[in-house]
Order: structure tokens, then sequence, then C-alpha cells
């Protein structure tokens, strides 16, 4: 199975100089094509209007490559995650079949309905459940932060061959202030987390996986 990633800028026609925004996110998507190429078959690019998507060999990675893209693209956006079978080749995304595309597009509309900013739908309702929960809490969690611990997280995240007092030097605090501020911002919860959800991936991609696996299943596949 494959996983498709299809996100959508939110409040697009309010955003100020869009053109170079459009330019922001294409540099983004480029660096995302570059470090996960192992993973993609369908490059990540803009498509029509205030779209841009992908496709990934492995669903498990689909969830860390969209907090990567969220936590560098100078917008928000919605983003629906489809898992399923899609039709080769994909790059030509105005013909793209498959029902990972269809998961997918479902996603975005489940995303703007439940006012949420990410959204699974896979063939099992029992681990969409999972997924689209722990995903939601992340959300939560995410809303609280300070600009401060966004910059840090997201430095973090980006450098993380770096320890914490190489990444005080560049904040012009210490290690121990580099920590305090990620356990502020509920780091290692988030982090947890992702692991939780990539795991949960990986078993759907899996031979034992069935669109009728119940809650517990799930967990002892894993």
């Amino acid at each position: 199975m494959y996983a498709v990633l299809i996100c959508d800028v939110r409040k697009s026609r309010k955003i100020e100089n869009w053109e170079k925004v459009v330019e922001k996110i294409k540099r983004v998507l480029y660096e995302v094509n570059e470090k996960f190429r192992e993973s993609i078959v369908g490059s990540f690019k803009m498509t029509v209007g205030d779209e841009f998507q992908g496709v990934l060999e492995f669903p498990e990675r689909a969830y860390g490559i969209y907090k990567f893209i969220k936590y560098h693209v100078p917008v928000s956006f919605y983003c629906g995650v489809g898992i399923g079978e899609v039709e080769m080749p994909v790059e030509d995304y105005g013909g793209a079949r498959g029902n990972a595309f269809y998961n997918a597009r479902d996603a975005i509309e489940e995303c703007k309905k439940m006012k949420r900013v990410f959204f699974l739908k896979s063939p099992s309702k029992e681990v969409d459940d999972i997924v689209n929960t722990i995903a939601y809490l992340i959300e939560c969690i995410e809303n609280t932060w300070t600009e401060r611990q966004r910059e840090v997280v997201k430095f973090h995240i980006s450098h993380p061959e770096m320890s914490y007092e190489e990444i005080g030097r560049v904040f012009g605090i210490t290690k121990q202030g580099v920590s305090g501020i990620l356990k502020r911002a509920k780091w290692d919860a988030i982090e947890n987390g992702i692991e939780v959800i990539e795991s949960v991936l990986k078993y759907v991609n899996s031979k034992k996986f069935t669109s009728k696996s119940k809650h517990h299943d799930v967990y002892q596949g894993m």
C-alpha cells in the first residue's frame, strides 16, 4: 500500500505576497523530496491552485513528513492522508487514480468539516481512530506553544545531529535553557505520539493487516 498526502493551504486568498509564499513552499517541497527520497514515489509539488501533494511508498513515513512540512512552510494548511493502492505512474497528478488518492481527498474534506489540520483515512476505521486521535492531541499541544518554543522545536527538528549545547549557542541560551523550552513544549510527549503513529501505519502496510482488525489486534501486531 501507498500513502498519498494532499495539502490545501488555508485561506490562501487572504495571504499577502502569495507568489513569495508559493516560492517558499516550493523550496520546502524540494528539500522534502531530497531528504526523504527513499520513501517517495511521487514527488511533492504544487498541483492546482493552493494545493500540493506527494506519494509515499512507505505509509509509516507520512505523519513525520507532514510534520516536517508543517514546521517549515510559512502558512497553515489542511493535510489529508490516504492509505491504499495507486495506479502507476503517479507523477502526473492530474490523471492520478487509486484508493489512496480517493481516501486522501476524503480526508481533506474531513479536516474542513471537523476543523482539524490533519486527518487520515485508511482501509481500517480502527487504525484511523487511533492515528487521528493521537494527531489531534499533538495539535492541541502545539496550539499552546509560544513563538520561542516553536522556533526551538523547528530548529531541533531541522538539525537532529546538533546537541542541546550547540542549539543553545544558536539561540544565545544554555543547553539547560534548550532542554527547558523543549520540556515546556511537551516535545517528549509529541515524539512518543509520532512513534506510535508510525508503528500503527507500518502495521497497516504489513501483510498481516486486514480491514477487519480490531484495536487490540492492531496493537498486538506492532
